[in-house]
């Protein structure tokens, strides 16, 4: 069984070398964490992400919002083509 699921973090003023610290922690904990399941099976629980920052994606408008959002998306997907478990930073 496999479910994709997303969300999406504002870390307004912590800038994208703390943002991807902050992932990347959150990455290990979550690689590390087996929950178990009955019968005295454990689940298998991976995290993919893609970060984007503004000023990077350009000019503040009105649509600035949107643009980071579907940066941070472009990012997310080129983690998870690369095999997932990890974090890509969305480059201009």
């Amino acid at each position: 069984m496999h479910h994709d699921d997303e969300l999406a973090l504002l870390l307004p003023a912590s800038g994208i070398d703390a943002s991807r610290r902050l992932v990347e922690r959150l990455l290990a904990l979550i690689r590390d964490w087996e929950p178990a399941l009955p019968g005295g099976r454990s689940l298998r629980v991976t995290m993919s992400a893609g970060l984007a920052a503004y000023p990077k994606i350009g000019q503040a408008d009105g649509d600035v919002g949107e643009r980071l959002l579907a940066a941070a998306g472009q990012a997310l997907q080129l983690a998870r083509d690369a095999g997932g478990n990890q974090v890509i930073v969305y480059e201009t």
